[in-house]
């Protein structure tokens, strides 16, 4: 009797969806970090 391994298919398909690290990079202005901090203020008040 022989045993039959099935393999994962969403293995292959993996790297497609894998973003460099690269093109994360995003610099803000001392502004908008400001405006970010007191929009994540304003959400823990609510």
């Amino acid at each position: 009797m022989e045993e039959r391994v099935e393999e994962e298919p969403f293995e292959q398909q993996g790297p497609w969806y894998e973003e460099p690290a690269e093109e994360i990079d995003v610099t803000y202005t001392p502004d908008e970090i400001l405006v970010h901090e007191i929009d994540e203020l304003d959400c823990r008040l609510i």
